[in-house]
């Protein structure tokens, strides 16, 4: 029936046999067409299936919770109402990238859609459903999933932490890259930015929930756009989330970044509830949720102090790789790492805002001078920062 594959390519329309009850939806936007919402949903199932096909701002299709629970507990029909349930997800995920708004159709719209008769009827239709202003529609249905509140760039601010400049100091004697001996400065630092949320979470995912209380403390993370190839975006509000479903339940440092509709989420890698790593701005790693996550920003870190470290963990003939770790009672999470490239006396020099670090490797050793001397740069903004969820 070619008239329902355009039904499908043209309105996202996803309900079926076993969601009869739930409302047809729709993905619109401001002067879309028929035909550009048909290219566009194409372009999106495409990049599904081939992922290299899809535009520069679309993100990369990631396996939900869903799929692998289909994968690794089902055969046959569950498996494919898994793949189904991950691919009507991440078309949602691209057709907002490029613009779209998911909504609901009225009653009398969806009544009126399936008295359309023909190809030439449901085109009809569309064009004349399309036509309309959906500005206030859009914003009912974006005030449903409030955006998390954004981040700005803050001196002295790696990942989820906020260095206290005051209290940057350098090693006194030689490091090693050894794992033991390899500190080359320290720092206290306070959470780059922390939130409660308003009202308890309780939010399906797939075939499990994602659960929080209310008052619960979330935590801001930024290593900036473009940060690292697999994690765009850079920002993420991460909280103590309990992830329940039929293969696990996990409690730990769990992240969300806005999308059009919703949120993506993906774990910070840690089971530490009070600071993620860089892991937790990986986009959409776990998928896409709806609700809402409402926060309230606080003016003070509402989670504690933290120490944090600078180690040598080695590098080649030509870098010196340093990686950054923040800890507190008794816990350590890796918040960065990465290269500096070494000069003509054997120094690389690691910018800290309004100071520097320089390393001089000698041998095996490794000796750190600290200045106040920087040019406002910072540690994000090393050419090869080794962001890529690996040691360097």
């Amino acid at each position: 029936m070619r008239w329902a594959a355009g039904l499908t390519l043209a309105a996202g329309l996803v309900a079926s046999p076993a969601q009869a009850a739930k409302p047809m939806t729709a993905h619109v936007k401001s002067g879309g067409t028929y035909d550009a919402i048909v290219a566009d949903y194409g372009t999106c199932n495409k990049a599904f299936v081939d992922p290299t096909s899809r535009p520069p701002n679309v993100p990369l299709p990631q396996t939900s919770v869903a799929a692998q629970a289909g994968a690794s507990l089902a055969v046959g029909m569950m498996q494919g109402y898994a793949k189904e349930k991950a691919r009507q997800a991440y078309v949602d995920d691209c057709m907002g990238a490029l613009g779209y708004s998911k909504i609901d159709l009225t009653p009398a719209e969806t009544t009126g859609l399936k008295q359309a008769k023909g190809d030439v009827g449901k085109k009809a239709w569309f064009d004349a459903f399309l036509a309309q202003d959906f500005s206030v529609r859009i914003a009912q249905v974006q005030a449903l999933t409030p955006p998390l509140p954004p981040s700005e760039p803050q001196p002295y601010g790696v990942g989820g932490v906020r260095l206290d400049p005051a209290s940057l100091k350098a090693a006194t004697g030689l490091a090693q890259a050894d794992g033991v001996n390899n500190i080359v400065l320290t720092a206290t630092a306070a959470h780059l930015r922390t939130a409660t949320l308003k009202t308890p979470m309780d939010l399906k995912l797939g075939m499990g929930r994602l659960v929080a209380p209310a008052g619960a403390v979330f935590h801001l993370i930024d290593y900036g756009p473009g940060a690292t190839p697999v994690a765009p975006r850079g920002a993420a509000w991460c909280g103590p989330i309990s992830l329940k479903s039929m293969l696990m339940k996990r409690v730990g440092a769990t992240c969300f970044v806005n999308v059009p509709g919703g949120y993506e989420m993906s774990p910070s890698g840690n089971l530490s509830t009070w600071l993620a790593g860089p892991e937790g701005v990986v986009r959409g790693s776990l998928g896409s949720i709806d609700g809402a996550i409402d926060l309230a920003p606080s003016d003070t870190d509402l989670i504690g102090p933290m120490t944090v470290a600078l180690r040598v963990v080695g590098g080649s003939e030509t870098t010196i790789a340093l990686q950054a770790t923040a800890a507190r009672d008794g816990e350590a999470v890796i918040i960065w790492w990465g290269l500096a490239p070494i000069n003509d006396a054997g120094r690389a020099v690691f910018p800290l805002w309004g100071h520097r670090l320089t390393v001089t490797r000698t041998g095996e050793s490794y000796a750190s001078v600290l200045t106040a001397d920087g040019d406002g740069h910072g540690l994000l903004e090393l050419p090869d920062q080794g962001m890529t969820l690996r040691r360097p």
